[in-house]
């Protein structure tokens, strides 16, 4: 019984991360590539973590960093940015 109620637990966290790394993705820092950075896979080791994050100053930090060197990446000369409206 214990063995499967861990498997669940490690399915749960699974599908936290997957789902936060997919809205990061689309929403927060979206990139016109289908590569996931370091930092965003880094941002969500921990699920317990998660909710303590200041996800407003994680994205402005990103947003910074695209304003400072937009081709960082060396492939795009466009700045990511969100869109709301």
């Amino acid at each position: 019984m214990r063995k499967m109620l861990l498997k669940i637990k490690e399915s749960s966290d699974l599908f936290v991360k997957t789902f936060i790394l997919y809205v990061m993705g689309v929403l927060l820092v979206p990139t016109r590539r289908d590569d996931i950075s370091l930092s965003s896979v880094c941002a969500v080791t921990d699920v317990a973590d998660i909710p303590k994050k200041n996800w407003a100053s994680y994205r402005f930090n990103e947003l910074v960093k695209c304003i400072c060197d937009p081709n960082a990446d060396g492939k795009s000369i466009y700045m990511v940015a969100c869109c709301w409206s």
